[in-house]
């Protein structure tokens, strides 16, 4: 189901379902330009969650961010390649049968993100082949 709908849905993107309804609501409601706390009240949830979710698809180019009012505002991207894709992508959530494709790609993005995630704490040592964990 590769389409311009689903192109966005990827690990380190939209790999969450609140990433995903984070952009929908920016989706629906081009001109918002809100905090954690405004959206918050939109989306209802743990606060910290809303606030990586926001951070990562900003650092992904699908939100802008600006420092307004001593703190954080985001904004849905102006940018074309991002912004078709979701638009795309919030028509065909609206249809009940790609909403199932929806949601079952974004959890595919997001466990592949967690091997992802769980793979950068490891590192090959030295020419062996085994493996050590990598202290941060």
């Amino acid at each position: 189901m590769e389409t311009t709908c689903t192109k966005l849905i990827a690990p380190g993107l939209i790999d969450s379902n609140l990433k995903l309804r984070v952009l929908l609501v920016f989706c629906r409601h081009p001109q918002l330009r809100a905090g954690v706390q405004g959206l918050g009240q939109r989306l209802p949830g743990n606060p910290w969650a809303l606030e990586e979710a926001l951070v990562a698809l900003a650092e992904g180019g699908v939100l802008e961010r600006a420092w307004a009012h001593g703190h954080w505002e985001y904004s849905l991207s102006l940018r074309g390649d991002v912004r078709l894709p979701l638009e795309s992508l919030a028509a065909c959530f609206d249809d009940p049968h790609r909403r199932d494709d929806i949601y079952a790609l974004v959890r595919s993005a997001e466990q592949e993100q967690h091997y992802r995630s769980a793979g950068e704490k490891w590192r090959v040592v030295g020419s062996g082949d085994g493996y050590e964990p990598l202290v941060v």
